[in-house]
């Protein structure tokens, strides 16, 4: 078997309604990254990543599809080797780690439907559910007083155990009072967390955040300071009573073992981000070593698998759908819906899950 076919395509969804991130980073639409691998047997498979507006289609049919093509999918090891190799010089993290990525799901797909076995058996078949990190709360457009306090308890209401508010975009006592009155509604049996986005600078002033943080037991602080201002995290893991999560801009291997080493208790890896799966499971084999706990980031779609298949990841990560917030649903048939919050693991080989082509092909800008 060998594969015939890379398509790479950039696909740009419009949000319904615009989103504001940590640092003040608006986001009005979703832009994918498409990968489609077909082989001489006709089997398709595919991987994704967010393009973060970034040529990765371009790079993708420059730098990876000559190497690819005519190969043997199933030999993934090799061919993530391969595509490093070749990619180290302009690669390493960024664009062209993250069409890697792609390439790299699409390759798992693949093999997980010649063998006739869902991703998450495959890699191990540790259980069949798995619990679900509702992340919401977004500052939006129009977003009111007391709205998150409702979103927040319908979640509670529908069985959802994890949820996660999105901060950063104001002053902290305005998400410290957000916090606040999210745990009011939602009581002491609901883990939460705050996801700054990297919008703290100063490690004395966050570790004071985040003791206030410590008096409404939140569970965790998400990229509070940017990964790569590494002395500065590590001097707040020392000092936070919160444990710090991080990691879901990183790639390789390399830059998690500096998380650990920085003190970061909480690996957030990107399977779309830092090298696929290939990659994705050798950071998780080395969180699991140090005793960190592992919550991949976004697109559950394929972290369902991964969290599935091996132990040690405590949940996979939801990001509302109200409101238009996250759209990559809008091109999946039958998507993924957690119940309870547990979402059980697709049955189908692979990824399990089928494109809708229609859409792709509606969204598709090249």
């Amino acid at each position: 078997m060998r594969i015939n076919t890379v398509r790479a395509m950039t696909l740009s969804i419009p949000l319904e309604s615009p989103v504001v991130l940590g640092g003040g980073l608006r986001i009005t639409e979703r832009e994918y990254l498409l990968v489609a691998l077909v082989t001489d047997t006709g089997l398709t498979g595919v991987g994704w990543s967010y393009t973060r507006g970034g040529d990765l289609a371009g790079a993708v049919r420059r730098h990876l599809q000559p190497l690819v093509e005519g190969e043997n999918p199933l030999e993934v090891e090799r061919l993530w080797e391969k595509m490093y190799l070749a990619t180290r010089l302009i690669g390493r993290s960024g664009l062209v780690m993250r069409a890697l990525s792609a390439v790299d799901i699409a390759l798992w797909d693949l093999k997980g439907q010649v063998i006739g076995l869902p991703l998450s058996t495959l890699l191990g078949g540790y259980r069949i559910e798995v619990p679900v990190l509702m992340a919401g709360m977004y500052y939006t457009e129009g977003r009111r007083s007391g709205d998150d306090a409702r979103e927040a308890a319908g979640y509670a209401e529908a069985g959802f155990r994890m949820i996660k508010l999105m901060g950063g975009a104001a002053p902290f006592a305005t998400d410290l009072a957000r916090v606040r009155a999210v745990r009011q509604v939602v009581g002491p049996e609901v883990r939460i967390a705050l996801d700054v986005n990297g919008a703290w600078r100063e490690p004395k002033v966050a570790a004071g955040h985040a003791r206030a943080l410590a008096e409404l037991d939140v569970a965790f602080i998400e990229e509070p300071i940017p990964t790569e201002h590494l002395p500065a995290l590590r001097a707040l893991c020392a000092a936070s009573p919160v444990p710090i999560a991080a990691g879901e801009m990183e790639s390789g291997r390399w830059a998690f073992r500096e998380l650990i080493v920085s003190g970061v208790d909480i690996l957030r890896p990107d399977a779309t981000v830092v090298g696929g799966i290939t990659e994705w499971l050798k950071v998780h084999a080395m969180a699991t070593a140090w005793g960190r706990a592992v919550i991949p980031h976004d697109f559950p779609y394929v972290h369902i698998h991964l969290a599935a298949g091996v132990a040690g990841v405590d949940a996979v990560e939801f990001v509302t759908t109200a409101g238009g917030i996250s759209n990559f649903h809008t091109i999946v048939r039958d998507p993924l819906r957690p119940r309870g919050g547990v979402v059980a693991v697709p049955s189908g080989p692979g990824l399990g899950f089928t494109l809708d082509w229609a859409a792709v092909e509606r969204y598709a800008r090249s």
